[in-house]
């Protein structure tokens, strides 16, 4: 277990989690220089 940081504007973040059931989740995402988020791996 690591202490909470500050997140780093330009830097990529992944958040993954699973559940008692099998199922799994997965999120990458980080903040441009102006501190708007952003999520590199959407389909948008």
């Amino acid at each position: 277990m690591i202490q909470p940081q500050k997140l780093i504007p330009g830097r990529v973040y992944a958040g993954f989690a699973t559940d008692e059931h099998g199922g799994s989740s997965k999120v990458t995402f980080g903040f441009d220089k102006d501190g708007t988020m952003i999520f590199p791996d959407s389909l948008d």
